[in-house]
């Protein structure tokens, strides 16, 4: 259980270390699995509390993200990215497009309202406006002014991430190392933890005195290989070659010699590389004295189990989670429900701060669940991603599916869209080979019919819910089929179950902007 807080005076407000990685498997965790050397991770979840009921409110990247740092579901964004996506019928097709806004209230501006210095190093991926200078294919990065286009490109981009509340921000990547035409035009589309690492303890160091709030998000594990870019310079990063190489971390030929001294495969080496990142944070916490007054908080944005990314399936979305923080919490396993958009309030709440005036919280703190205090916690926590929502109780779980008609087109339509996402799927990823369907279904994500690539990878793992994946209602019993492959929702023996589920969507659906399906809010 959690021990009494310190008060909340200036000397002892604690810092906070919100850490987030991407596209995290099980078997990337020690602690789960024991198919990677993690020990920081494993310290993380052992030591504090790991969260075994942990859910994200959206199983990609960009939704993840939006929850985690505002704490409010991803359709209540509004950007114009996702109102552009809002249908005739007034549904919002929560995707890659919930990017934060710079106008609104967010979890780092009410920190830095509070007096807390707060930093962004890593992965952003929650959209962005920059100009950046473009550079042709083939540049060389060693190239003098190929170098200073991609110095002027990290530093327009931080100044931009600064907009979204952090008074520091460095080492950035826009997305994905491959979402960039110039990382990939210059060779340097892969991860470098070793110079994110060097400036999250940069952060730290320059920040000891005072209650700092560090968003430290990792590209790894996500593609492309980890392992592969172990092996690149270490001097190579968004920013063009370095003068020298970063410091603060084990050295990669070090971290594969630990993972196979272990027993580990070299392809695992990639999650240990993470982890060594991650470990030298907190050695850097512990080395300063600060580690008992500061609250570390670690998130994996969505599962990446049974091939569901995108899908409100439960391998998409629950995802490890844990909060550590020595001599305030205990280790232990909580099994509440707990959500993404939670770690905002925690967040506050630990530091005593108020949630900014127009600031909405859909999420709640978790401290009191740490305690072991008698509190009324949610039953269930709800999800949505393109057009499905789901809520998910312990025992069970509902899954709506709900089309609308302004997204079916006319069937010549619906083959010129697919037929040109084949051509770009062919042309980008040759090693995959699909065919024309006439008769291929649009996805629950919408788009083409078929899907797009990532839709099309999730259905050639032939997952287990594949068949009921097109049903308008499915209703899960999770402690019997805990992985998703029989719908009871057509059984005359669950309808009492499906319609308390169902009122429980409805519940949280009044409360958020447009319709879906048969339910609209009050709003």
């Amino acid at each position: 259980m959690l021990l009494l807080l310190p008060s909340q005076g200036e000397e002892s407000r604690p810092n906070v270390i919100f850490i987030i990685t991407d596209d995290q498997r099980q078997e990337d965790l020690g602690f789960l699995k024991n198919e990677a050397l993690t020990p920081s991770l494993d310290k993380l979840a052992n030591e504090g509390a790991f969260f075994s009921n942990s859910y994200t409110s959206s199983t990609v990247c960009t939704p993840s993200r939006y929850g985690c740092i505002t704490g409010r579901y991803p359709s209540r964004g509004s950007s114009p990215a996702l109102l552009r996506d809002v249908t005739p019928e007034g549904v919002r097709n929560v995707y890659f497009n919930t990017h934060l806004e710079a106008d609104r209230p967010n979890l780092p501006k009410a920190m830095q309202a509070a007096g807390y210095v707060t930093g962004l190093i890593g992965k952003w991926h929650i959209g962005t406006r920059v100009k950046l200078e473009q550079i042709p294919k083939n540049s060389d990065p060693t190239d003098p002014s190929v170098r200073e286009k991609l110095q002027a490109n990290q530093t327009a981009l931080c100044a931009q991430l600064r907009t979204f509340g952090f008074d520091h921000v460095a080492r950035a990547y826009a997305g994905n190392p491959l979402d960039s035409p110039q990382l990939k035009n210059t060779g340097l589309a892969h991860h470098n933890m070793d110079w994110v690492t060097e400036g999250a303890l940069e952060f730290i160091e320059s920040n000891k005195d005072k209650p700092f709030f560090l968003y430290f998000s990792t590209t790894l594990p996500h593609f492309p290989d980890p392992v592969a870019g172990m092996t690149t310079d270490p001097r190579s990063t968004p920013a063009g070659i370095l003068d020298q190489a970063p410091v603060g971390m084990p050295s990669r030929e070090s971290l594969f010699a630990k993972a196979k001294a272990a027993g580990f495969s070299r392809d695992s080496a990639g999650q240990t590389w993470l982890d060594a990142g991650i470990g030298a944070i907190l050695n850097k916490v512990e080395s300063l004295g600060l580690a008992e007054n500061t609250l570390v908080i670690y998130f994996n944005d969505h599962g990446m189990e049974m091939a569901s990314k995108s899908s409100l399936y439960q391998g998409a979305l629950r995802t490890p989670s844990a909060a550590y923080w020595p001599g305030t919490i205990e280790p232990q396993v909580c099994e509440a429900l707990v959500s993404n958009v939670d770690i905002a309030p925690t967040i506050l709440d630990a530091t005593g701060t108020e949630p900014l005036p127009d600031m909405p919280l859909d999420g709640e703190s978790y401290l009191p669940l740490l305690r072991g205090e008698q509190v009324d916690w949610r039953k269930a926590v709800y999800g949505e991603i393109g057009f499905t929502r789901t809520v998910v109780t312990k025992d069970w779980k509902y899954l709506a599916f709900r089309l609308p008609p302004s997204q079916v087109p006319p069937a010549e339509e619906a083959h010129r869209l697919q037929k040109e996402t084949l051509d770009e799927i062919k042309a980008n990823h040759a090693w995959v080979k699909w065919e024309f369907d006439p008769n291929a279904k649009i996805p629950h994500i919408g788009g083409p019919p078929g899907g797009n690539f990532l839709v099309r990878l999730t259905m050639a793992a032939k997952p287990p819910y594949l068949e009921n994946y097109f049903d308008a209602d499915q209703l899960y019993d999770l402690r019997n089929d805990p992985t998703e492959t029989t719908n009871l929702a057509g059984d005359p023996a669950h309808q009492e179950q499906l319609r308390q589920m169902k009122s429980l969507l409805s519940e949280t659906l009044s409360s958020l902007p447009g319709t879906f399906g048969e339910w609209s809010s009050a709003q």
